[in-house]
């Protein structure tokens, strides 16, 4: 590209979008052709993670780890704001792992040149556990609930399957888990089987939202065929419709740490 400009020094000033700006000067005339070179910017986004209580407070002082295609340990601070402002795009996991707490994961996208909010829920561990890890099964004291006739997942379920995924989270022993869906004898069989079946697979789902490995689930519905107690009375139908988490396959734990 050429324009007719006075004898002498010119300075060149050069922008573009996708490139860092750059001043060069030149000699008019000259007998070389000006290079003025300009560098790539930056395609780095940046994150912003609020740690936030059950009331949406701030919660100050919480160690997150953020990996991706870069790994970044952080702290929030008296806002409960973790920043990270140069991140390469791509998929990351944001993850709270403090003893005191449930263990808290959110998948982040990092867009190119975006800043990315991402909330974490820090929410504390109950003084008497939900959940009990035993030899087969991890027992719940109270059940999943869900819509009437539906796989729909009740907010009153949150706090056990949150406690459900903190185990799963921090004994990577148990390998393999399967859930069970089971119904009362109310309902046709066919029916009973195939709400079973999508109950399963909902919890199956909402688990894997919250960071379980999928490979480490299985999601099988029963129906009717397997009461604890004879359908004979409300209670006993109540108790019958429930969630199991059967373990399936479990590795030594000193087997786990060698990996």
């Amino acid at each position: 590209m050429t324009f007719g400009i006075p004898e002498g020094e010119v300075l060149l000033e050069v922008s573009h979008p996708e490139y860092e700006p750059n001043r060069c000067t030149a000699s008019v005339p000259s007998d070389a052709d000006a290079e003025c070179r300009l560098v790539p910017a930056s395609l780095d986004g940046q994150l912003r993670l609020l740690a936030i209580d059950r009331n949406g407070d701030p919660v100050p002082e919480i160690a997150i780890t953020v990996r991706g295609p870069s790994e970044h340990r952080l702290t929030s601070d008296q806002n409960g704001v973790a920043r990270v402002d140069a991140l390469k795009p791509g998929a990351y996991t944001a993850h709270l792992d403090d003893p005191v707490y449930l263990i808290a994961v959110a998948d982040v996208e990092i867009l190119p040149r975006q800043e990315t909010t991402v909330q974490l829920r820090v929410l504390p561990k109950p003084s008497r556990p939900g959940i009990i890890i035993q030899k087969s099964q991890i027992a719940l004291r109270r059940q999943i609930s869900f819509a009437t006739g539906s796989d729909e997942i009740l907010p009153n379920s949150e706090p056990i399957l949150l406690e459900v995924a903190d185990a799963l989270l921090r004994n990577p022993q148990l390998e393999l888990i399967e859930i069970q869906g089971h119904t009362d004898n109310r309902g046709t069989p066919s029916v009973n089987m195939r709400l079973s079946q999508q109950r399963a697979e909902s919890v199956q789902h909402w688990l894997v939202r919250h960071g379980v490995e999928r490979a480490r689930l299985t999601a099988k519905g029963y129906g009717a065929t397997r009461p604890i107690a004879p359908n004979i009375t409300q209670q006993n139908r109540a108790n019958n419709r429930r969630v199991q988490f059967m373990i399936v396959r479990r590795v030594e734990l000193n087997a786990a740490a060698a990996r």
